[in-house]
């Protein structure tokens, strides 16, 4: 396991003088919680996750990585059949990078634990693309059979948002423990 939360990191420093230690086959939990990634430090985190054989948990909560490296692990997630979970909690990602997150996850078939606590869906007037973001939740939570665990506790979204997740929560038979307190699915539970 390594474990660096709270570590300011330049990832691109890291990734080349530890790359030795980061590919040994021994590494199956990366702890990267707090530790100030953007966007860019993700590509190489997604370039490590894709083609990695091992690694089991990756936690990135709190962090800065947004919608770009949100798509940048949706893309690592394409390739990647051992990560069973994966923390992404309050990094500034919306529905953007949320919606090919989703999509990737309709296939995926190892990671059993999502959270996506206190990132941003969409908002109270929903555009097209965060609808679209909802569509791809939906499909996911529909088509997904490996999926037991999703937190989505904080999440902002619109009730049309809502509505839409809804269809696709009532179809999947898998997950175990769906959290959204603070997520407000109120009207759209009232079918």
């Amino acid at each position: 396991m390594l474990s660096l939360p709270n570590t300011p990191l330049l990832l691109n420093q890291c990734f080349s003088r530890q790359e030795k230690m980061l590919s040994q086959h021994s590494l199956t939990m990366l702890n990267l919680s707090h530790c100030s990634l953007h966007p860019p430090d993700m590509a190489f985190v997604a370039a490590f996750l894709a083609y990695n054989t091992v690694l089991k948990y990756l936690d990135v909560s709190e962090n800065h990585i947004l919608d770009p490296g949100g798509a940048d692990l949706a893309r690592a997630l394409q390739h990647n059949d051992k990560l069973v979970s994966l923390a992404l909690r309050d990094n500034g990602i919306t529905g953007a990078g949320l919606a090919p997150l989703f999509r990737a996850m309709q296939t995926n078939t190892s990671v059993i634990s999502l959270d996506l606590c206190m990132n941003n869906l969409g908002s109270p007037n929903a555009d097209e693309e965060d609808l679209q973001a909802a569509y791809a939740g939906r499909d996911m939570l529909a088509q997904n059979q490996t999926l037991t665990h999703l937190f989505m506790d904080y999440v902002s979204i619109s009730s049309e948002q809502g509505r839409v997740l809804v269809q696709g929560i009532v179809k999947n038979f898998t997950l175990k423990r769906f959290t959204f307190t603070g997520t407000d699915f109120s009207e759209a539970l009232q079918l």
